[in-house]
């Protein structure tokens, strides 16, 4: 046996060793070989289980870190190990992550099957206390003792576990439930801002993780509930396995970007069409067009590769529900008017939030490979859409301090987009909208189908 190995479990199911590969950093994986073909792989891009992975497992666990090297280096400091070293990090800290993604130390699988975990509860001051810290101070990773979560990204955040309504902290490999983000400092009101933009990619039937927004005490966090836990029949949490489309395609965090060289809004489209079984590559497609649309009117600039993930069940794959979207459009308006803040991916050559022509629907559709109606009819509900829910949202929740900030902002520039580019399609109508310029109505095409979709099918 070797003398450093890590087993790596999904769902308390063992499907492989962890261990050293030739220089001292590099890590290798590789499949149990009792670990069956037709059971959830690891990532998408390891699908083959004769295979000993090196670069493709390497990206994969560098993208389940902190993005924030500050962050990083603090845990690294906390827990005694370098910064650089997977295997410390992982022994230490992955017993939740991201998914179903377990790292148990050898002989140390029991306390994950038996459940030789806890609960510690904690209070709503202690709450305010851990949210003040990692919001005033950047280098705070969340972590705390005897927590061993690993949590991506590049905001400050922490995870706890919620039962019977009350919080706790989760010790030992029990999963957690939650996400708490108190915002970016340097945004006023920032949880608030994705809250508000998650509510209204919910008011328009997107797939939108749920969310809700909390005061303890002096300080407000938005609470995602995470989508990679459900809850059986006996109570218990269990966690559903999930990957970023960074990990899908191999790609490094640093690279997440398409400005740095990372996927495309095609990419994931072609990754979306490739793995995609026949009952979920519609809404797959569907819902991943709908969410680029979405960041598009709401002035949101970081819908990059790390922030859409993919739920793998066993050969199924579907698109995991939108998650961190925050607009920009409160930031003195230099969203629209200077340009400042582009699209993450973009939309046929549009890069810029007030740029979306008829023209980059056409070029996107290409080269995704998709029906162009397909991709019009999509954007047109959105940007017809947009202004109501918008507004509609803002209403709702008019009484939580904090939104008459986004009120004015967010509903002058939802409105102004989606108008320039309604506008922009009805001097276009190339059989799909009608003759008498309604910006409101499509002329619906009863053959308009997902088998128009993919244009190689």
């Amino acid at each position: 046996m070797r003398a450093e190995i890590l087993e790596l479990y999904l769902n308390k199911t063992h499907i492989g060793q962890m261990h050293p590969y030739k220089n001292a950093g590099s890590v290798a994986f590789e499949y149990d070989p009792d670990y069956s073909l037709d059971q959830t792989p690891l990532s998408l891009s390891m699908l083959d289980h004769t295979v000993v992975y090196r670069s493709p497992f390497r990206k994969f666990l560098l993208n389940l870190r902190p993005d924030d090297s500050d962050k990083l280096a603090q845990l690294a400091r906390s827990h005694e190990f370098s910064a650089d070293n997977l295997f410390k990090y992982f022994s230490i800290l992955g017993l939740d992550c991201a998914g179903a993604l377990q790292f148990v130390l050898p002989g140390e699988a029991a306390k994950i099957q038996s459940r030789e975990e806890r609960l510690e509860p904690i209070s709503d001051e202690e709450i305010e206390k851990r949210l003040y810290d990692v919001r005033t101070n950047p280098k705070d990773p969340g972590i705390r003792s005897g927590e061993h979560i690993s949590l991506a990204g590049f905001q400050s955040k922490f995870a706890l576990h919620r039962q019977d309504g009350h919080w706790y902290k989760a010790l030992g490999g029990i999963p957690t439930t939650h996400i708490l983000k108190p915002g970016i400092q340097i945004f006023p009101h920032q949880a608030l801002n994705e809250f508000l933009c998650m509510k209204i990619a919910e008011r328009l039937g997107l797939n939108a993780a749920e969310v809700n927004y909390q005061h303890f005490g002096e300080e407000t966090a938005i609470i995602v509930t995470r989508y990679d836990r459900a809850t059986g029949g006996n109570g218990n949490v269990y966690r559903l396995h999930q990957e970023d489309i960074c990990q899908s395609l191999s790609v490094l965090p640093d690279q997440k970007y398409e400005s740095e060289k990372g996927p495309t809004a095609a990419d994931i489209v072609g990754l979306l069409d490739k793995h995609s079984l026949n009952v979920d590559r519609e809404s797959n497609i569907k819902d991943f067009i709908s969410g680029l649309f979405f960041q598009y009117f709401m002035g949101a600039p970081d819908g990059h590769a790390k922030n859409y993930s993919v739920l793998l069940d066993g050969q199924r794959v579907r698109l995991a529900p939108l998650y961190d979207i925050s607009s920009t459009f409160d930031i003195d308006n230099k969203t629209v008017t200077g340009g400042v803040f582009r699209l993450a991916q973009n939309i046929g050559g549009c890069k810029d939030f007030g740029d979306l022509h008829y023209s980059n629907i056409i070029k996107f559709a290409k080269r995704a490979d998709v029906d162009a109606d397909f991709v019009l009819e999509i954007a047109k509900r959105i940007a017809t859409d947009i202004p109501d829910a918008t507004g509609e949202t803002i209403e709702k929740y008019t009484q939580v301090d904090g939104v008459q900030y986004f009120r004015e902002p967010f509903q002058r520039w939802s409105t102004k987009l989606s108008k320039m580019f309604l506008e922009d399609i009805s001097k276009n109508r190339a059989g799909v909208y009608s003759d008498e310029h309604d910006d409101r109505n499509v002329t619906h095409n009863p053959e308009l189908s997902f088998d128009t979709v993919s244009k190689s099918k």
